[in-house]
């Protein structure tokens, strides 16, 4: 019986913890899966009816959940992108920013598109609940914010980072960056609005700053 207790106490402090992907506004909030729905009417494909709302063929449609550490697994995957994205294959595409936290347009196309416009789009499922002590820390902090040549990354958690990297608001890698005594230089990014996406061995996290 204690046994049984603990393996189940592991589980559930595994999904309370675990990371999954963030929301697609940067909001402090996270889901489990991402599904790339295509219903996109000029085909790669023959096509097929996989169970959308919409009974003209389609290309079909892939999952992907994601793990503890943010990082992407295909778990579903229907029709062409069966061959594309396979079952058990890694994906960690960035589907970049959108003022919907959990819906984001990825293609569209007039000639053929959903009643909302769109021929591929993303949509995030199974929110993750977080402990109380997850949502009420920030890992980092920096500033200043807006900023003019120098950010400085605050880590009171003494967190090792291994990665920095500087996106835009779709999602797109503008550069690789290095930290030197907690600053990173954004001098030369034209003026906007960025995101500071700051890798460690256990998360990820995006915080947004405006370069002036």
């Amino acid at each position: 019986m204690k046994k049984t207790f603990i393996f189940f106490a592991f589980i559930a402090c595994y999904f309370m913890y675990s990371q999954g992907i963030q929301a697609l506004d940067g909001s402090n909030v996270y889901y489990r899966y991402a599904t790339v729905y295509d219903w996109d009417c000029c085909l790669m494909s023959p096509g097929i009816n996989d169970g959308q709302p919409y009974s003209w063929p389609v290309d079909g449609h892939f999952k992907v959940m994601y793990d503890d550490f943010g990082q992407g697994t295909v778990v579903e995957a229907t029709g062409a992108y069966a061959t594309i994205n396979p079952v058990g294959s890694s994906y960690n595409v960035s589907f970049g920013y959108s003022s919907n936290p959990t819906y984001k347009s990825l293609k569209v196309d007039a000639n053929c598109c959903n009643e909302l416009g769109d021929k591929l789009y993303v949509q995030l499922s199974e929110q993750i609940m977080l402990s109380v002590d997850n949502i009420n820390k920030n890992s980092f902090k920096i500033y200043p914010n807006p900023v003019a040549d120098f950010i400085t990354i605050q880590n009171p958690e003494n967190f090792k980072i291994n990665k920095t990297e500087i996106l835009d608001l779709n999602g797109r890698l503008i550069k690789s960056t290095t930290i030197e005594n907690t600053k990173i230089s954004v001098e030369n990014l034209p003026k906007g609005i960025y995101y500071l996406k700051i890798s460690t061995e256990k998360s990820v996290e995006n915080l947004k700053f405006i370069k002036n």
